[in-house]
């Protein structure tokens, strides 16, 4: 019973090594973020809402970038 166990362990092993080891590159990457509901606006200046806000982040992301002083 315990080669049986080593065995399996062994095999289950090499499976998750050899899943990691893929050459396919994909073209493109995609992030999906769940926000709940559709906000409202999307208009920085106009939105109060939480759910708003975390959309405005992830959209406005790169156009905004931090300096030293903050």
């Amino acid at each position: 019973m315990k080669k049986i166990a080593i065995l399996l362990a062994a095999v289950m092993l090499f499976g998750i090594v050899a899943s990691g080891c893929t050459t396919q590159q994909t073209a493109t990457s995609e992030l999906a973020v769940h926000v709940g509901s559709e906000p409202d606006i999307i208009d920085p200046a106009l939105n109060s809402a939480v759910d708003g806000a975390t959309l405005i982040v992830h959209a406005f992301e790169g156009l905004m970038t931090l300096d030293k002083d903050g």
